[in-house]
């Protein structure tokens, strides 16, 4: 919930488990609650990480609700990969690379339609000690999330944590 450009939790649920059935209920519950209150639930936007789980039981319950990842968890993601790689050494110590892999994390903030022709562009005459993460990036983020998901180029919050 947005208040005076402030972001609010406007609810904690505590779960046993990360079933997709489970946040189906979960959201449906919310949903019969607000309209036993008197209260029509406006929802435009979620903004979430990218649990598989989470993102199918939204779009089941809610499929007129746009969803957005969060910024903060797609940028952690891909650090942890790189880390995961054993690229961290070359992350650390040769700022070329670093900045080569920090603009695939900026990709997210580029227009839509403009991140794979910039996808493109940026694994041209990459160094190939970077192959693995290109791999990693082009089927997680590309293919398997899609940028329709991680882009937050036109959004007012791209976090699910204003902490973050």
């Amino acid at each position: 919930m947005i208040f005076f450009c402030l972001v609010l939790p406007g609810l904690y649920v505590l779960t046993s488990n990360r079933k997709r059935k489970t946040y189906e209920e979960i959201i449906g519950t919310i949903i019969k609650l607000a309209g036993s209150r008197q209260k029509v639930l406006a929802v435009h936007t979620i903004v979430s990480d990218y649990e598989d789980s989470w993102l199918r039981a939204v779009e089941n319950v809610l499929p007129n609700v746009s969803r957005l990842g969060c910024w903060f968890h797609y940028t952690q993601a891909c650090y942890r990969n790189i880390k995961k790689l054993g690229l961290s050494d070359l992350y650390d110590d040769e700022p070329d690379l670093r900045l080569h892999l920090r603009k695939f994390l900026a990709l997210a903030l580029l227009p839509q339609d403009q991140i794979r022709r910039c996808f493109k562009h940026l694994c041209k005459n990459i160094d190939p000690r970077l192959q693995p993460f290109i791999q990693y990036f082009k089927q997680q983020w590309m293919y398997d999330m899609g940028p329709h998901l991680w882009c937050v180029a036109d959004s007012e919050i791209r976090t699910n944590n204003s902490s973050e």
